[in-house]
């Protein structure tokens, strides 16, 4: 089972740094956030105010300590920068493989930045050390697809 293990981790490790397999990796990742923040939260706090016609009363200071409390303002923060990067890498990404061309250092970066930021700081309620974990190698594929598209001009 270890070299079967050893060749899909290498084959992963491959695609990831193919323009298309990593934006499939990037939009995959914002659709889990986007999905998570939703059923984690804002669904609660969506229904809350319709719940009094079903259950009874809403408890709003429940829905008030909810909104604020550090674990829902980390992960919405966390969910709102990776809703701000992924368009951007996932457009990146498509054009370079529409070109034809390859980033394989940025393309992996771009793939594997976003899923350290958001699940690091989500599943562990903490900004540190994800944050410069995954906003580092975000900002570096940034500079590395875009010199990438340059060079398709």
């Amino acid at each position: 089972i270890g070299d079967k293990l050893q060749g899909s981790v290498m084959s992963f490790a491959t695609a990831i740094s193919k323009p298309g397999f990593a934006a499939v990796c990037v939009l995959a990742n914002t659709l889990a956030a986007k999905m998570t923040m939703t059923l984690g939260y804002r669904l609660y706090l969506l229904l809350g105010p319709l719940l009094p016609q079903v259950f009874g009363k809403v408890d709003k200071e429940a829905i008030k300590r909810c909104k604020d409390s550090p674990r829902f303002k980390n992960m919405s923060s966390a969910q709102l920068n990776e809703a701000e990067y992924a368009p951007a890498l996932a457009a990146m990404l498509l054009y370079l493989q529409v070109k034809g061309a390859e980033a394989p250092m940025g393309c992996t970066l771009a793939a594997i930045s976003g899923p350290i930021y958001f699940w690091g700081r989500t599943l562990t309620g903490m900004a540190l050390p994800f944050t410069p974990m995954g906003a580092g190698p975000r900002y570096l594929a940034f500079g590395l697809l875009i010199a990438a598209i340059y060079e398709t001009l």
